[in-house]
């Protein structure tokens, strides 16, 4: 997923449950934070996006007030989105593979989500355009939450962090049932279409479930903003089910990696500076986005996380 998108999922999720992500900060992407979505965590995510309750469909009912003058049809949801919707209420593991209509075939985000009931996590892997493989971490486990980038082994301490569950946020917001969008080729599945219809863009969320068992299979969302081309985000189901390692939710990590919010200016300058120089960030880069070596030292996690996102290079 490119940088890009990764911020996609992380507005969305942010907006979406007030938390996550997946990645990093600041995008040329369209606006689509108001819009519903999973994967976010995030991170304030790139790309992620990395991405889970109360959602970005609360933002969309808040600030599209007048559509609400209208009395809004009996929600009913559909059985697979109710079924699905309650797998999210107890231990589980989710893992999903992410794309986007507008980025190059290929390129996939692995995303995988666990709960024990009480404690969340989220990793995000995905490669961006320039070849460079991002692996970040949000955790929240007891009252402490992190986000932590794994390639540099260095996190950062977060106020809050929700899991993202568009099932249960679409009933939550009950979103128009619809079936305008849905397509010839449903893929042997029987598909629940749902709708969010904003002043200048409409959500649409496709929801794909196996006639046989009822499971999910995948979901899409599109979003549709006036004066834009259409994204198509399409979200796999590789697995699901109701248990989750507890090993996912240990804070140890903490005493081996750095502490991005507690180290000295000259320790941050310093970290920065192997940073760039192990994935190949120039001077060039940094100015791109107006970043001075001196700036190095005051630096927030995220805003150097978003110069990392947006310009590592595999290592040489």
């Amino acid at each position: 997923m490119t940088y890009k998108n990764i911020k996609i999922c992380a507005c969305l999720a942010a907006a979406m449950c007030s938390c996550f992500a997946a990645g990093c900060a600041g995008s040329d992407k369209k606006d689509t934070s108001s819009a519903l979505t999973t994967t976010a965590p995030v991170i304030e995510s790139k790309t992620d996006t990395a991405d889970t309750d109360n959602s970005v469909v609360q933002a969309e009912s808040a600030a599209d007030e007048s559509s609400q003058a209208e009395p809004k049809k009996e929600f009913t949801p559909g059985e697979g989105l109710e079924k699905t919707a309650a797998l999210f209420s107890g231990a589980y593991t989710y893992k999903t593979e992410v794309t986007y209509s507008d980025e190059a075939a290929g390129n996939v985000s692995e995303v995988t989500q666990a709960s024990d009931g009480k404690n969340f996590y989220q990793n995000n892997k995905s490669v961006t355009e320039s070849g460079f493989a991002e692996d970040f971490t949000y955790l929240r486990s007891g009252d402490k939450s992190y986000y932590i980038d794994n390639n540099t082994s260095a996190f950062t301490s977060k106020t809050s962090a929700e899991e993202l569950n568009i099932y249960q946020a679409i009933i939550d917001q009950q979103l128009d049932v619809t079936s305008t969008h849905i397509p010839e080729d449903t893929e042997g599945c029987k598909v629940e279409e749902y709708t969010y219809t904003g002043d200048t863009y409409i959500t649409v969320y496709d929801l794909y479930f196996s006639k046989k068992t009822g499971d999910i299979k995948k979901y899409t969302a599109t979003y549709i903003t006036e004066g834009d081309d259409d994204i198509i985000q399409t979200v796999k189901v590789k697995e699901i089910t109701d248990s989750a390692d507890e090993k996912l939710f240990d804070t140890d990590f903490t005493e081996d990696m750095t502490d991005f919010d507690n180290i000295s200016e000259d320790t941050r300058l310093g970290f920065c500076q192997g940073v760039c120089a192990t994935y190949n960030i120039s001077t060039d880069d940094m100015y791109k986005m107006d970043i001075t070596t001196d700036d190095l030292k005051r630096i927030s996690f995220d805003k150097f996380f978003e110069l990392v996102c947006t310009y590592a290079k595999p290592k040489k």
